[in-house]
């Protein structure tokens, strides 16, 4: 996934890579890492949030407001209420941040490696919060020293990467209304499939035909992959693609998040494009030219082609904006 509200972009797996201890301990404080679905949110997604919180913080933009002025007016009143009480808007939305990293794909970007340190301190904090045993707390202590020495610091003089024209995936988690992507949307229906009883993985992507011309030209207005979607295929059958139940984005913010964000035009999801692998392997792109958005449906006329020009991680970003630490003064 490439944007931060596309869903949950630190796993279990990225925390026991840096603390291979958390597996046996989540295990043995009966603790939740990755979030269920239909339950409470893992200590994953929880320390996530807290850092979009605290990255709104440190983006916001401060400014004083005129107050309607009213009869009788006059030049004394003017002056007098020339700046209002202050109203913060953020200079960026978390729709708009890159948690990819620009160059190797495996590798951390400086923001999701915030965020991993982040779940550490959380995940230890809750340990600790249980059995109150020292144990616990220097884990959170420590890792609480290398958040604020030296991965905040790193992350913080980079900057937050965002792109200026987001385009969310389809089912994006955090997205308002994005709907949902699942094995639902698949089904194999009558065809011809040299690879008998194979199972496939299959995701999807949105496209703004205005700047999207081709595979090798898609003008950072392709969005990332939707979460893959496995299903069994025999062979008589091919794979049919449903995106009903999906909305992509339709160039305008939506309602719910315009007044509290900060200000950005998303793309227009005039097409999608469906890409399928062999389950866990490398996911191609299988149709020559993008599916039109009121096209609900596309079904591959033979077997998935595996090879080709593969998926990627989504929009890369156009800029990176500075966070600050701001005092308000009287």
């Amino acid at each position: 996934m490439a944007l931060w509200t596309d869903g949950d972009f630190v796993t279990s797996a990225d925390l026991i890579a840096t603390e291979p201890e958390i597996s046996r301990v989540a295990t043995s404080e009966q603790i939740v890492l990755d979030s269920i679905p239909g339950g409470p949110p893992g200590v994953c997604a929880t320390a996530t949030w807290q850092m979009g919180d605290r990255l709104m913080m440190k983006n916001q933009g401060f400014a004083g407001t005129l107050p309607p002025f009213v009869a009788p007016y006059s030049q004394t009143a003017a002056a007098l209420n020339l700046v209002g009480p202050s109203s913060q808007r953020p200079r960026v939305s978390l729709s708009q941040i890159v948690v990819t990293p620009p160059y190797v794909n495996g590798m951390w970007s400086p923001i999701k490696r915030a965020a991993i340190y982040m779940a550490l301190i959380e995940f230890y904090d809750e340990c600790f919060g249980r059995k109150q045993q020292d144990r616990y707390k220097i884990k959170m202590d420590h890792y609480d020293d290398r958040f604020n020495r030296l991965v905040w610091p790193n992350f913080f003089s980079s900057g937050v990467p965002i792109v200026n024209q987001p385009m969310q995936c389809p089912g994006a988690l955090y997205e308002p209304g994005a709907g949902i992507w699942s094995a639902a949307n698949l089904s194999a229906v009558a065809g011809t499939n040299a690879n008998a009883s194979t199972n496939y993985d299959v995701s999807i992507t949105w496209a703004d035909q205005w700047n999207y011309t081709s595979p090798t030209a898609k003008g950072n207005s392709e969005s990332a992959p939707s979460a893959r979607a496995t299903i069994t295929v025999a062979t008589a059958q091919v794979i049919s693609v449903s995106i009903v139940g999906l909305t992509g984005p339709n160039g305008s913010q939506p309602p719910t998040i315009q007044q509290g964000q900060g200000l950005f035009t998303p793309l227009n999801a005039s097409c999608w494009n469906v890409y399928v692998g062999l389950t866990g392997q490398t996911l191609y792109l299988q149709n020559a030219t993008p599916v039109p958005y009121a096209t609900k449906s596309c079904v591959l006329p033979g077997p998935p082609a595996l090879s080709g020009y593969a998926a990627d991680n989504g929009q890369n970003w156009n800029s990176s904006v500075t966070m600050q630490n701001t005092i308000m003064r009287g």
